[in-house]
């Protein structure tokens, strides 16, 4: 059931930003902003997973940034 939900979430969560990419894991949120390079305009979605990780991608889906929380290991 909890699983279902934040399925729901991030459709809904989708389609308020106004964007189809497909994100194979239940995350927490995203957050969009635009970057201008050289007077180019470029849409950036920032992700934050469940797990903690996060990504930056770009309207057509393309991964620029990601990280990982990793365990400290002694």
């Amino acid at each position: 059931m909890k699983q279902e939900t934040f399925l729901f979430q991030n459709i809904i969560q989708q389609l308020v930003l106004g964007f189809n990419m497909i994100i194979n894991k239940p995350f927490k949120k995203i957050i969009k902003f635009t970057e201008y390079h050289n007077g180019k305009k470029t849409d950036l979605f920032k992700i934050w997973f469940l797990d903690n990780s996060t990504q930056v991608r770009t309207s057509d889906n393309k991964i620029v940034l990601s990280s990982k929380i990793m365990e400290k290991k002694i």
